[in-house]
């Protein structure tokens, strides 16, 4: 915590790592406050700000008092409404370095009906280097709900958004941010697994709204009717510059024909100058669990990625020099010998560092940290590598440590196996049936039986038991009477 002037006055507040609520009320929130900063991700031995880090240290605001929710938002119905309140403030109210989850705004009425995450009512905060997700509202805006006062003399809202990241956040309007008659200026910031049942999956824009969206990156938001990414509607005039908008569904954009949109890579093409419609390449678009839109996605730029120096430099302000990731922005990414800033929230690194060891991948291969089978200067454990054993596929096949049989490129172990003997179901002649049972030679070899054959052999075991049974209790005669004497002789 630090002091202004001789002490008279807190002006920061320093956060450690940890999970805190706001009470039990659902009506209980944080409140942001005007020439007060709150920042997170601290360990509790740090002396300046630069210090904290937090990835390492998350500190995480949550609506979830009773730390009782589930999957799926279960248990989500006693949370509170807004996990974050923001009323009448201006820039120098600031959040910094937090996780929001866990808001239920699922009121009956205004205003308990939006903002899940976060609720802004005439207010211009700073919001930076935070997390909204999980977040839930009924009506609008569930990671973070903008508006204007409703009253005159009319006051904006102006909040300002700086590598922030909505991710799995619900509302029937504008699932990740709703701005409404707001200017929200979004900076650096991930819209990635947003939802919303009508309209507006990451961000829904109201008549009056002029958001200035700029180097973003939306992917894998959806909406049941319009404007997967972003919808605007009415006299609302977004300007959107650098930004990436990649599977969303069911289109990127959906608006009245006012939103301006320029060096931005929109799958589906669209007007603008400096615009491509090309597969930005992200490093892993769904992530390690293999589900598009959920918090492991990966989508940083890849080598080779048509949005690297494809930005306008003049867009972004000079105050903000670094990505949502920290790496320097305005950077020759394609080696021309211009340093163009790269569309989307994150820059690829002139050093590049795939596996963020802090240590550059060609110092990781030359100290032997890293292996390079293949030789083409990526680290293998930032390659594709289906069995996890730290060499990369093409490698395990090229050296013989795995086969591949049908040349796929995918090591036949990491190939479906239904019954799980050890041969993928494309080489198994009975992939239902465990071949190990089988001598070696039997295995993967078992003949198949037609039809007709089935028949036969049916027929000729009906033989069989109708004459193994036309003698006494289906025993050979002989042996029948030898049976009956022991039987009687008490042996």
């Amino acid at each position: 915590m630090s002091r202004k002037g001789n002490g008279a006055a807190v002006d920061e507040i320093w956060v450690a790592a940890g999970t805190y609520s706001p009470g039990t009320s659902r009506v209980a929130a944080f409140r942001l406050k005007s020439g007060l900063g709150v920042y997170g991700g601290f360990d509790g031995g740090e002396t300046a700000r630069d210090e904290r880090d937090p990835l390492t240290y998350p500190t995480i605001l949550s609506g979830d008092a009773e730390r009782d929710d589930g999957p799926d938002f279960a248990n989500t119905g006693d949370n509170n409404y807004h996990v974050v309140i923001s009323t009448e403030t201006d820039p120098t109210a600031v959040l910094d370095g937090f996780t929001i989850t866990g808001g239920h705004a699922n009121g009956l009425e205004y205003p308990f009906d939006r903002g899940g995450g976060a609720y802004i009512h005439m207010g211009s905060p700073t919001l930076a280097n935070c997390v909204f997700t999980g977040n839930v509202a009924s009506a609008r805006g569930g990671g973070l709900y903008s508006a204007w006062s409703w009253n005159w003399p009319y006051t904006p809202s102006a909040a300002t958004l700086i590598n922030c990241i909505f991710s799995g956040n619900v509302a029937a309007d504008g699932g990740g941010l709703y701005n409404r008659t707001s200017a929200t200026t979004v900076m650096n910031c991930v819209f990635s697994g947003n939802s919303a049942t009508n309209k507006g999956g990451a961000m829904y824009n109201w008549p009056g709204s002029h958001s200035t969206v700029t180097n973003c990156t939306f992917s894998g938001n959806s909406a049941a009717s319009d404007g997967g990414a972003m919808y605007a509607w009415g006299n609302t005039r977004p300007v959107v510059t650098n930004c990436i908008f990649w599977i969303n569904v069911p289109q990127a954009v959906f608006d009245f024909g006012n939103t301006t949109i320029t060096y931005s890579n929109v799958e589906g093409g669209g007007p603008g100058v400096g615009n491509i419609d090309g597969d930005p390449l992200f490093v892993d678009i769904d992530g390690a669990d293999d589900v598009l839109g959920t918090e492991d996605d990966n989508v940083r730029l890849s080598l080779g990625s048509p949005c690297v120096d494809s930005g306008d430099n003049d867009a972004l302000p000079s105050s903000i020099t670094t990505d949502v990731n920290g790496n320097d922005r305005y950077v020759d990414g394609d080696l021309d010998g211009l340093a163009v800033i790269d569309m989307g929230a994150y820059e690829l690194p002139s050093v590049l560092d795939c596996n963020e060891n802090g240590s550059s991948d060609e110092d990781d291969i030359a100290s032997g940290t890293s292996s390079d089978c293949n030789r083409n200067g990526i680290p293998d454990e930032c390659e594709e590598d289906c069995n996890e054993n730290r060499i990369a596929d093409e490698c395990d096949i090229s050296e013989g440590i795995s086969t591949d049989y049908d040349g796929n490129g995918i090591p036949d172990e990491c190939q479906p196996d239904t019954d799980g003997d050890g041969v993928p179901d494309f080489a198994d002649q009975c992939p239902g049936v465990d071949d190990s049972m089988f001598a070696p030679e039997c295995v993967g070899a078992i003949p198949t039986v037609s039809a007709w054959g089935l028949i036969v052999i049916t027929l000729l075991l009906l033989v069989t038991a109708k004459v193994f049974l036309r003698t006494p209790g289906g025993i050979p005669g002989g042996c029948h009477a030898q049976a009956q004497r022991r039987h009687v002789a008490g042996t």
